[in-house]
């Protein structure tokens, strides 16, 4: 294997360069490093691979990380007045790599309500390692029935979190009725889901 060094490459025409041929494969050895200069613009029109590597200074936004939490096997119940938590079907756990970091906390859930009262409400909220409250409870749905008849439904919320850590962290959802009805998330059917994302998003 021949070597060559040389401090700088410069085109001997024009201003574009070419590094071998299609197909070939480029190695940066381990503990080497790739300096981009501020204010250069680095072109990706293919994919790089940087299984394994450590990238930094490129422009926040990415998303580095994403967990998924799907739920669609047994009935989660909530009949309190007051806040409970559903459990750890409704659980995601994200490890962020930056205490700088945020996460986007996104659910989808599908749900029943039934009872006797035309005038129960569902809350929602989320809750960070069972401590810290995330924004405000959100509207589940209403049971509008005055009788027993069951009403199904779909809830959607999502909130962009700043935990600050780089230890692992837990979001849980917490549920309450208003009165009357009793809610259901999910409901053994694949058509009534509950559906939890957690995603990093580099700052």
């Amino acid at each position: 294997m021949s070597e060559v060094k040389t401090n700088k490459l410069t085109a001997a025409t024009g201003t574009a360069i070419t590094l071998g041929d299609s197909g070939d494969t480029f190695t940066v050895p381990s503990g080497a490093e790739i300096d981009i200069a501020s204010g250069a613009t680095l072109d990706v029109n293919g994919t790089i691979d940087v299984t394994g590597a450590t990238v930094t200074g490129l422009s926040a936004g990415k998303v580095l990380q994403v967990v998924n939490q799907l739920y669609q096997n047994a009935e989660i119940n909530f009949s309190s007045t007051s806040f409970v938590d559903l459990g750890t079907n409704t659980d995601i756990t994200i490890t962020p790599s930056s205490t700088s970091n945020k996460i986007l906390y996104l659910a989808n859930v599908g749900f029943r309500a039934g009872g006797s009262e035309q005038t129960a409400y569902g809350y929602i909220k989320i809750v960070r390692d069972d401590t810290t409250d995330l924004g405000s409870a959100t509207l589940l749905g209403r049971h509008m029935y005055s009788s027993s008849f069951a009403q199904f439904g779909t809830g959607s919320f999502m909130y962009l979190d700043s935990p600050s850590t780089t230890s692992a962290i837990t979001y849980s959802m917490y549920g309450k009725k208003s009165s009357g009805a009793v809610f259901h998330l999910s409901s053994g059917s694949t058509n009534h889901v509950l559906s939890v994302i957690a995603m990093e998003i580099e700052t």
